[in-house]
């Protein structure tokens, strides 16, 4: 046993400076977001509240295989297929993050999921960037995407 009776606090965490290095676009949105896209691109979810929808995707749960867990995927990603909802979704993701005291941030995704509506892989990419540059700016967080996790060529 150590000598030291030391806890951390939950404010002492969110006061440490963090860096986050593998966070995923698709897996970090937020639920009033993905039911506020949904209704904007007349997209059917599993369920139309927060608290539905958390439950439909799993939220906070164990799941039994990889397919369960996947299922929140196919969720974010029907939403995820405009250049406004990739805009928001990372300009609200590293708000997010900076207000978790995250200073730095790599984000990863795969343009490829993004395309079902016709956007160009390229214009998909802009629209990342261009939500975490103004976030950046806005917030005070040195964030960009993983490049290898979005190659687009």
């Amino acid at each position: 046993m150590s000598q030291w009776n030391f806890k951390p606090t939950r404010e002492l965490v969110q006061a440490i400076p963090k860096t986050d290095l593998h966070v995923h676009l698709d897996g970090s949105v937020r639920l009033k977001t993905i039911i506020e896209l949904a209704e904007r691109g007349g997209v059917k979810l599993p369920a139309t509240t927060e608290e539905g929808l958390a439950n439909a995707i799993h939220m906070g749960k164990l799941c039994e295989d990889l397919r369960d867990y996947l299922t929140a995927f196919n969720v974010t990603l029907s939403v995820l297929q405009d250049e406004y909802a990739l805009y928001r979704v990372a300009y609200e993701l590293a708000e997010d993050a900076a207000k978790e005291n995250v200073r730095l941030m790599e984000v990863r995704y795969s343009p490829m999921l993004h395309t079902r509506k016709g956007l160009s892989l390229t214009r998909i990419v802009e629209c990342v960037l261009e939500g975490l540059a103004d976030a950046r700016r806005d917030h005070n967080i040195l964030c960009n995407i993983n490049k290898s996790s979005c190659k687009i060529s």
